[in-house]
């Protein structure tokens, strides 16, 4: 469909951040984390920070709630798995 591939197309001109930062958002309200304020910001250097309320970490790895770390993760592998199909 034409709204369908205009979406797609406004995807990808998105960050990998920003796109997989789309699908955390997506999943974060059917969550135990909704209203935590978790988000992924890409830096000036194509880094990550993510944010989960008012604190910020340099990356995934850095955020000390294994639980949160692993739901960003999830979406992570989600993102990965639309992108090998074509589905954003």
């Amino acid at each position: 469909c034409l709204a369908c591939l205009k979406r797609a197309e406004s995807f990808a001109r998105k960050s990998i951040a920003a796109q997989i930062n789309n699908v955390l958002q997506e999943r974060l309200p059917n969550s135990p984390y909704a209203g935590r304020g978790i988000t992924l910001v890409e830096t000036p250097d194509q880094g990550v920070v993510v944010r989960i309320g008012v604190e910020e970490y340099p990356g995934v790895e850095a955020v000390p709630d294994p639980e949160i770390r692993s739901f960003i993760k999830e979406a992570v592998a989600e993102w990965e798995a639309r992108t090998r199909r074509g589905i954003r």
